[in-house]
């Protein structure tokens, strides 16, 4: 199916990154963890941008595509955060501005391998809103159903599913909070699911592995498979010429996802044009400060998958 629109449901949130020099494994080690009392120590702190639901819009406004965010803010998304999502194309007529409240934050610590440790303050975005939107009118558009607020999450997939829209469910670490008989619901309505090899081994508790129907699965730097009932199809990875930062990768391989989708393309090149996305991302500092023209992307794309884009 052709795509006229597109729809991202998830986060809009600061970030607040740290770097913890070393690996935040050793800082454990000999410690009681049954009685734990610790610090990390940080040399430097950077403010950025980021959410789920911004970082992927962002991703997409690179490709030239104009997304419609739904979401949760606080008075403090007005003004600067607002004026540059707003710049690259982002409509924010389904984003609910809550009076009196704070936008979400992510609080994220990265070791010299890149593992993380994160708080994440949900802020305004804690309870559930009516975002003014009526699926029913969007059945040309592809949503993409981003870690947010759980009920928000619930609602909007019910809605997706009874107005015959398109979803791509993307439950990130909210997955191990749905009911189970929900999840399987929400899955085998979706479009297709996006998950990391940990969270397609929750979900295999609740569904039969066999009967799985495009679920793609990120493996980090060994690339995604997708998994398609019986059929295993490997999506190779893009090494990058260095790395920066790996926050926000995973919602810039869903951005080009679902560029790659609305391009018309399959499912296979969509999630290569992902993986680009994603090593893009890696190679630069923050979840949306990456870039590139199209041009420079088309060749890279080539180089890597040796075929035309």
């Amino acid at each position: 199916m052709q795509y006229k629109n597109i729809l991202v449901a998830g986060s809009v949130a600061f970030d607040y990154l740290f770097r913890y020099e070393g690996e935040l494994k050793e800082h454990f080690e000999g410690h009681d963890l049954s009685n734990l009392s610790t610090c990390f120590f940080s040399p430097n702190r950077e403010k950025f941008y980021g959410g789920t639901g911004g970082n992927i819009a962002y991703g997409l406004s690179l490709f030239g595509e104009k997304s419609h965010l739904i979401g949760t803010v606080g008075d403090d998304f007005e003004g600067d955060y607002k004026d540059w999502l707003t710049g690259r194309g982002a409509s924010l007529d389904f984003v609910r501005t809550v009076e009196g409240g704070d936008t979400a934050c992510a609080y994220i610590i990265s070791d010299d391998k890149e593992n993380q440790v994160a708080i994440f303050y949900p802020g305004a975005s804690l309870r559930d809103y009516d975002f003014g939107l009526d699926l029913k009118k969007h059945k040309d558009s592809l949503l993409i159903i981003s870690p947010m607020n759980l009920e928000s999450m619930v609602r909007l997939a019910r809605e997706a599913r009874e107005a015959g829209v398109d979803y791509i469910f993307d439950p990130g670490q909210q997955i191990t909070l749905f009911d189970p008989e929900f999840m399987k619901e929400i899955v085998e309505g979706a479009f297709a699911t996006i998950l990391n090899d940990y969270e397609l081994k929750l979900l295999s508790n609740v569904l039969d592995p066999k009967r799985l129907r495009r679920v793609i699965v990120t493996l980090g730097g060994e690339g995604s498979e997708i998994i398609d009932e019986a059929n295993v199809i490997e999506v190779g990875a893009v090494k990058p010429d260095r790395i920066a930062d790996p926050t926000g990768c995973g919602d810039a391989y869903r951005a080009g996802l679902i560029h790659g989708l609305k391009a018309g393309f399959d499912l296979k090149k969509s999630c290569q044009i992902g993986a680009l996305n994603a090593t893009y991302k890696i190679e630069t500092e923050g979840t949306q400060n990456y870039g590139f023209s199209i041009e420079e992307f088309k060749a890279r794309y080539k180089d890597s998958f040796k075929e035309e884009l």
